[in-house]
């Protein structure tokens, strides 16, 4: 739905989508980056994080399904094949 024919009301609510990531793309590494340096604390991160979330966004067999609030990613959801 277009932000512009959102009555008044809708505009002033949390709006959550869910996003199935077809394809790799630097907004969407950007945005798991982001995410997770807002939620936890460094010795909790990834420490090769960029590489691995790349990995892990890239193979066409996992999924990747991101939970939006107002288009800010809020979480994310990886389906990662087994090996």
């Amino acid at each position: 739905m277009d932000e512009e024919n959102l009555s008044e009301n809708q505009k002033e609510k949390n709006i959550q989508e869910i996003e199935i990531l077809q394809n790799f793309s630097l907004e969407n590494l950007n945005n798991i980056l982001d995410l997770e340096k807002k939620c936890f604390p460094p010795e909790w991160q990834y420490p090769d994080g960029e590489e691995y979330y790349t990995e892990i966004l890239k193979d066409k067999e996992n999924i990747s399904i991101f939970l939006k609030e107002n288009k800010a990613l809020i979480e994310d959801i990886r389906h990662v094949k087994s090996a």
